[in-house]
């Protein structure tokens, strides 16, 4: 059987969140991407030894090799996070934890900077980072100009350009998660920006290649039922990837809100598996202040500034087109 052909060596980024979780499987199922690591920041929808056990877990499930490695715990700038409980139940993967091998590779001992630096420096034929988080992790790259070289694209998904943010609808959408007025009142920024506000203003306006994939695009892609429908293979991979669809789906962990398919959509924009989007060139910029009231911090804005460099933003997306390849994806 002829081997092959590696099409695309990708690091993925990520607080392994359930979307997160299930963008790496449908990755994983792809002969043709080479994953070469993955790094974990413990900002986001996981705690950091959480997410770096499940990302080994999720590696040993698809007996990939490549390492894992943990980044920081703590954002660059401010505290923000999301509500307690809602980390404690991404910890567990949506209750799915139990589910996947115990992972036998110890962690990586590079940092999450450490092993992206040395990974550019090794493939000159160009890295895409796939980044389904905040991006704390990533702005330490900006004091290595010279190693960004052989950085092919960064692919992030985040922001709200055209329209709502997401933080304060998971603020209020269960009342034992309100986290006070910042959150609550905080109408226009999307989490994974929200996050790290100063460390996204800073990969916006540096000269990385970015692609981002903001609620613009991501809100054309829900997530349903039909979706567990769609995988139908019997593989170890497939099935943890429709239970957890099933879960988020209808399982006790669902959420009482609309969901997107944040992360599944970025991954399959960064492979270059879509073709019915539209991109626009768009100079942004980030809000970094924080206020107690009317909290805008997060927020990504048009800019006016001609100093800075475009960014490829997916605005939209054919949702016919993202289920088939998710299918196809899902059973290769």
């Amino acid at each position: 059987m002829e081997n092959k052909k590696i099409i695309k060596d990708i690091i993925i980024d990520t607080d392994m969140g359930w979307d997160d979780v299930i963008a790496i499987l449908l990755l994983m199922k792809n002969p043709n991407i080479n994953i070469l690591g993955i790094t974990v920041t413990g900002c986001g929808e996981t705690h950091l030894d959480d997410g770096v056990y499940l990302a080994k877990s999720l590696l040993e499930l698809g007996n990939i090799k490549a390492p894992v490695c943990a980044g920081f715990s703590k954002p660059s700038s401010l505290n923000n996070q999301f509500p307690e409980e809602f980390r404690n139940i991404m910890d567990d993967c949506s209750g799915l934890r139990g589910k996947l091998p115990i992972p036998e590779k110890p962690t990586d001992t590079r940092s999450a900077t450490q092993f992206i630096c040395e990974a550019l420096d090794k493939h000159d034929e160009g890295i895409t980072i796939l980044s389904l988080g905040g991006l704390t992790n990533l702005s330490p790259l900006l004091q290595m100009q010279t190693k960004l070289k052989n950085l092919h694209n960064l692919v992030i998904m985040g922001g709200a350009v055209y329209v709502d943010g997401n933080v304060a609808l998971l603020n209020n959408s269960e009342p034992r998660w309100n986290q006070g007025e910042q959150y609550s009142s905080n109408t226009n920024a999307e989490w994974n920006i929200f996050l790290d506000a100063r460390a996204a203003k800073d990969i916006f306006n540096s000269s990385m290649p970015i692609t981002l994939v903001p609620l613009d695009a991501c809100n054309h892609v829900i997530l349903d039922a039909s979706y567990e429908n769609l995988i139908t293979k019997d593989d170890p991979i497939a099935y943890i990837l429709r239970t957890l669809v099933k879960e988020k789906v209808s399982g006790p962990t669902k959420e009482e809100i609309p969901l997107p398919i944040f992360d599944p959509l970025a991954a399959l924009i960064a492979v270059n598996s879509l073709k019915k989007i539209r991109t626009e060139k768009i100079k942004l910029e980030v809000t970094t202040t924080q206020t107690n009231k009317k909290n805008q911090c997060g927020k990504t804005f048009v800019s006016t500034n001609e100093n800075l460099k475009d960014i490829n933003v997916i605005t939209a997306v054919s949702a016919n087109e993202f289920k088939k390849v998710f299918s196809k994806f899902a059973n290769s």
